[in-house]
């Protein structure tokens, strides 16, 4: 089975975990430490949120300026039920991340129609 890391600098660790505690991701502690939270995406996928300084210890040059897009990453929100698409959860999930700090249009979802 192949594994998918994905690699994300954070400016504050401890707040971007809590941030996607709340969207109800789960952290493995045994690939997590004090710069590094290992987040469990599914069983071979993970996002590695890593302090901006740590993270610079892997790159060559700065690290991009948030307000540009290098890289788009999507996550599913679920598999669709029967008959329907898993829409509707995809955008209860956008919602709770904007009440847990998600700011508007960052995103794609918040320019769609609701369900």
């Amino acid at each position: 089975m192949r594994t998918i890391v994905v690699n994300l600098p954070v400016r504050k660790l401890e707040a971007s975990e809590a941030f996607f505690s709340e969207l109800g991701f789960t952290f493995n502690p045994e690939f997590s430490d004090d710069k590094t939270a290992c987040m469990v995406v599914a069983d071979n996928a993970f996002v590695m949120l890593i302090e901006q300084e740590r993270f610079c210890d892997f790159i060559v040059g700065e690290i991009s300026d948030a307000t540009t897009t290098e890289v788009v990453t999507s996550v599913s929100a679920g598999k669709p039920r029967a008959g329907r698409c898993a829409r509707g959860e995809g955008y209860r999930r956008g919602r709770k991340a904007v009440e847990a700090g998600h700011r508007r249009g960052l995103g794609v979802w918040p320019q769609l129609p609701g369900p």
